[in-house]
């Protein structure tokens, strides 16, 4: 059994690729100040694999035209464009430092929130911001204050930039071609200068929150969902391109369970991998108290998962 951490961003949808804040406002938080102290420390501890999501949201990739838009009721995606050369460059330097270090990353390209409702400097209708947020329900003390406070942050978003929006990338045959060819491969391609530095390729972290199926609690709405036909073909398509380049393939689900609710014909490219993912970690609990505090909450959010195979 090997030891792993989810150590999920430092900037939640822009460590790879041009600073958006680029006429100030957020201060940035270079993930380049800590990774090589942090890598040292997961070596002592033997952390030997590292989960480390890279496009998260999608806030960085595509702004102004290349950002998705509002049409109706809907968020479309007009085109997917091609990576900025600052993600592909700053990919890069990631993976040189793993191999470095000698440990092993396991990447993950997008995160659900790719496809929830679009997120920009205008989002300030309760609904939107009740999908994105954690706020008190109506009638609760502080919640006039909790949507005040976020819309404010809200409003402090750089123009152009829109958080998720993007599920014509995943349900549009079109768009979803162009996301393999201009997103996709170039990572990969990467990747492959340094083969032995992945231990896996994540295509996506937890689908079933945006995918239409029975029984499954979540923020969105059934209509605001992917059909769960075109997220299985998004998937079985996603990870044969993954396995092309020499690479394992997996998904990462909230639970293995939900993996017995979806086609077997489907998940059979993932079962083998991802129940191991996730199971186990509590065999190895004990070493998170060896593990810098600061490290194990980089990006502010997710349980970290342990015990990779």
């Amino acid at each position: 059994m090997r030891l792993g951490i989810n150590y999920p961003w430092k900037n939640y949808g822009w460590d790879f690729g041009p600073y958006p804040w680029a006429k100030g406002g957020k201060k940035a938080k270079e993930w380049r100040d800590v990774i090589d102290q942090d890598l040292a420390a997961f070596k002592r501890c033997g952390v030997t694999i590292v989960r480390w999501f890279v496009l998260c949201e999608g806030f960085n990739c595509g702004s102004g035209h290349d950002a998705p838009h509002r049409e109706g009721d809907r968020w479309r995606l007009n085109r997917v464009p091609d990576l900025h050369p600052k993600v592909e460059t700053d990919f890069a330097d990631l993976l040189r430092r793993f191999a470095d270090a000698e440990i092993q990353l396991l990447p993950v390209l997008i995160d659900h929130k790719w496809a929830f409702p679009g997120l920009d400097r205008r989002s300030h209708d309760d609904e939107t911001l009740e999908r994105w947020f954690k706020i008190p329900r109506p009638g609760k003390d502080k919640r006039e204050a909790c949507l005040r406070d976020i819309r404010r942050t809200v409003s402090g978003y750089p123009e152009g930039y829109v958080k998720g929006g993007r599920s014509d990338a995943i349900g549009d045959p079109d768009r979803r071609t162009e996301f393999y060819r201009r997103v996709l491969r170039p990572l990969l391609l990467i990747s492959k200068r340094y083969p032995q530095t992945i231990y896996a390729w994540e295509l996506i972290n937890e689908p079933e929150w945006i995918t239409q199926q029975r029984g499954l609690g979540g923020r969105l709405t059934d209509s605001q969902r992917i059909p769960l036909d075109q997220m299985l073909r998004f998937i079985r398509e996603g990870l044969a391109i993954i396995k092309e380049y020499g690479f394992r393939p997996t998904v990462g689900f909230t639970n293995p369970r939900v993996l017995g609710d979806w086609e077997a014909r489907a998940a059979r490219h993932i079962r083998a991998l991802t129940p191991r993912v996730l199971g186990d970690w509590e065999a190895h609990a004990r070493h998170i108290r060896a593990l810098p505090r600061n490290t194990l909450t980089a990006g502010g959010g997710e349980n970290d998962r342990l015990g990779f195979p």
